[in-house]
């Protein structure tokens, strides 16, 4: 044990070895690290990264239960379009299948508002709600106003100085 001992620290010494320093850490180390990669129930290796990047891409798909709500989306912005051509007296009652957005007055702003109010915020609402996961969504939305609302300024007259001279101390 000692002879092979010098003989790698001679090794080492002419530049024929070279040190890896967290191999070496892991052999004085064995207690602590024998299990480090590994899961502790069932001693599969740990794949955090991968999982890591897979919420990443696939977090926001699940959390608001895409593509159901993006259907869901799409037919009450359609059903909005007809309602507006209803209203105009375009299509008649009971009629739901017509190109309406081809008749020359037919009303684009009233649709859109009534499409992002309904169709786009109410469709992603109501689509967490049937298809999504709502712990999720609510993590998520909780995370974005952290983030956006409630982050520390800094406030660069808040010093020692700027508090004496501004109230003369």
């Amino acid at each position: 044990m000692a002879h092979e001992r010098q003989r790698e620290l001679k090794a080492w010494e002419s530049g024929n070895k070279k040190w890896d320093l967290t191999e070496e850490s892991r052999k004085a180390n064995y207690d602590l690290l024998k299990y480090y990669g590994r899961d502790q129930l069932t001693f599969a290796p740990e794949t955090l990264a991968l999982r890591n990047e897979f919420l990443r891409y696939n977090e926001a798909k699940h959390a608001h239960g895409y593509p159901g709500t993006a259907w869901l989306q799409l037919a009450i912005i359609y059903g909005c379009g007809i309602y507006t051509a209803q209203e105009q007296g375009i299509l008649r009652r009971g009629q739901f299948f017509k190109n309406f957005w081809s008749h020359h007055y037919f009303d684009w702003i009233l649709w859109g508002r009534r499409s992002f109010a309904f169709g786009i915020v109410g469709g992603l609402v109501a689509g967490t709600v049937m298809f999504g996961d709502m712990d999720l969504s609510m993590r998520r939305a909780y995370s974005k106003y952290q983030y956006y609302f409630s982050a520390k300024v800094s406030d660069p007259r808040a010093n020692e100085d700027m508090w004496r001279v501004k109230f003369n101390n």
